[in-house]
Parts: C-alpha cells; structure tokens; sequence
C-alpha cells in the first residue's frame, strides 16, 4: 500500500528546497523505494541529508509545512 501522505510530503519538501536552491538528498528506506520506482513497505520517517550550515532553511521548509 502507497502511503500517499509521505510521499505529497516528500515533493513538498523537495520543491521547496529546490525553489530555494538548497540542496538535499533523501536517504534511507525511502530512497531505496525512489530508485526502485515503488513504495515497498511502510515507512516511520523520511530520512534527509542537507548542507548543516543551512538548517535553518531546511527547519523553515518543514514548519511551513506543519512539521
């Protein structure tokens, strides 16, 4: 089963930083499901690697967002 939420959520969060040029990659299971082009299995969080110096960009991103 899609877990439809993660993944709006997901997008969200990459065209956010993309609008703002910060670069980010996404890690963990949900990569592996990216390169596998599916959702394999359920997943408790989103696992995400940023430039440290900018996290304050990142912690916006996510507030405005309701995170």
């Amino acid at each position: 089963r899609m877990d439809t939420t993660q993944v709006a959520l997901i997008h969200q969060i990459l065209a956010a930083a993309d609008e703002r040029n910060l670069p980010l990659w996404i890690g963990g299971g949900w990569a592996i499901d990216a390169r596998l082009g599916r959702v394999t299995r359920k997943h408790d969080d989103i696992d995400l690697t940023f430039p440290g110096e900018r996290r304050g960009e990142l912690e916006a991103i996510v507030e405005m967002l309701g995170g």
